[in-house]
């Protein structure tokens, strides 16, 4: 227990060391945007009348007053994303590939209104359809809430919302307050928020958030606390929060975001108590020979940090990106050998209940991943990436080249190629090294 204080206690120190050195990258305006002062996006706001749409105020959605802009319409849009998607083994193709490639197909659409009836009142309610091959359309709404202006210089949002705490790309372990973690093979996709209401005082450029975590208190259990500042230190921005309720994990976080000439960094540590996840041990005395266990007595440790590079070239010939980022996982295991050697039983403690998918998920210690993009190939709609994700406690990993063509309207064609290494067992490679193609092809409206 000793160690684990040690080393979260160190990350923390690192983190607030690292921001008084740091050189401008996230430069904050003194005023307040909408979505600065509610932590909230949603990246598809379309004004339905030229009035509505005109003026610097209407795009801060900020008055002078610091209140909410009044609008006479209803803000109506949304994005819409579909994929046809064939991948397959090439060892099995032989002559005749297309035979080979096994058919998917996803919708995806998203549609939200907003409402400013008065400048101190705002209603957003957004819902998304997912449709996958098999099975019905998964209708689900996304959020909805009210943000009010109860006393100057105090902002209230209060009902379902996103909260994304953290900075990580890849990983965000201080992500504490949404409903999913993030996937580091789709680290921009939309992660489902609390029902919760926040508060929000802002002092300069500076933020003091609190929040009432209110999705186990509608089903009768307790709320939970979650405070959050946020101070700009030089141009570099340094936030500390936590969560807290009587009965539920509690955890505390600190991250770190800033510049170092053409690299923005970040950095995220994470202390958690009271923890419920479960852990498979060695247990002579069960019918399997392994038993499951929560550890609510011991703390864990999280950290990760990493980078962002970009540059494009002057004629517009070739952009090129890099992002990378390593985490230390204090929940997963020191040794997890006694999943990969027990594969059948630990599946049966899947179908038991004794034992939960996420239970699994980052098993280990030690992540890292990776992405190296190429835009505007010679000047043309062409791209390509490489994308890597590796378990470096036991070896395993997963390594994505990507060639992409976005010269037609709404149309992206693409051609994939997956190679899965690591031995059987392993968390990225279960049933051994293997490899995979997919073609893909991307119908998509990005907002309207």
């Amino acid at each position: 227990m000793r160690s684990a204080i040690s080393a979260a206690a160190a990350a923390l120190v690192v983190l607030l060391a690292a921001a008084g050195g740091a050189v401008p990258a996230f430069a904050q305006d003194e005023g307040y945007s909408d979505e600065e002062m509610f932590g909230g996006g949603t990246g598809l706001v379309t004004e339905t009348s030229e009035a509505a749409a005109s003026g610097a105020g209407a795009a801060s959605g900020i008055g002078a007053a610091g209140s909410l802009l009044k609008s006479e319409t209803v803000k109506i849009g949304g994005a819409f994303y579909m994929t046809l998607e064939g991948t397959g083994d090439p060892d099995e193709w032989g002559s005749d590939p297309l035979r080979y490639l096994a058919p998917s197909a996803v919708l995806r659409t998203d549609l939200y209104a907003d409402a400013r009836p008065d400048e101190d009142f705002r209603v957003f309610v957004k819902g998304g359809l997912e449709y996958p091959e098999e099975g019905n359309a998964d209708l689900k709404l996304k959020e909805a809430f009210a943000d009010l202006v109860p006393v100057d210089g105090v902002f209230v949002r209060a009902g379902r919302q996103t909260a994304n705490w953290g900075v990580g790309w890849f990983f965000s372990p201080a992500n504490l307050l949404d409903l999913a973690t993030v996937d580091p093979e789709d680290p921009e996709a939309e992660l489902p928020g609390p029902l919760a209401i926040k508060v929000q005082v802002p002092t300069g450029a500076d933020n003091y958030y609190a929040y009432a975590l209110l999705d186990d208190a509608a089903e009768g259990g307790p709320a939970a606390l979650a405070p959050k500042a946020e101070w700009v230190i030089g141009s570099a921005e340094v936030a500390l929060g936590g969560i807290w309720s009587a009965s539920d994990p509690w955890a505390a976080m600190a991250t770190y975001s800033g510049a170092v000439g053409d690299l923005d960094l970040f950095a995220e540590a994470v202390l958690r108590g009271n923890g419920d996840k479960r852990f498979v041990v060695a247990d002579a005395s069960a019918p399997l020979g392994l038993s499951v266990e929560t550890r609510a007595d011991e703390l864990y440790p999280q950290a990760t940090f990493g980078f962002g590079w970009a540059w494009d070239e002057e004629e517009g010939r070739l952009g090129v990106s890099l992002r990378a980022q390593y985490y230390y996982n204090g929940l997963g295991y020191e040794d997890s050998s006694i999943l990969s050697e027990n594969s059948a039983k630990v599946g049966a403690l899947l179908q038991s209940g004794a034992l939960a998918p996420d239970d699994l998920v980052q098993r280990d210690r030690h992540y890292g991943a990776a992405n190296l993009a190429f835009s505007d190939i010679l000047g043309s709609d062409a791209g390509a990436s490489l994308f890597w994700i590796g378990n470096l406690a036991d070896a395993s990993g997963r390594t994505k080249a990507t060639v992409s063509w976005a010269g037609l309207d709404h149309v992206i064609p693409s051609v994939a190629w997956t190679w899965s290494y690591g031995r059987k067992g392993s968390e990225f490679a279960p049933a051994g090294a293997g490899s995979s193609v997919s073609l893909l092809i991307t119908v998509t409206q990005g907002t309207f």
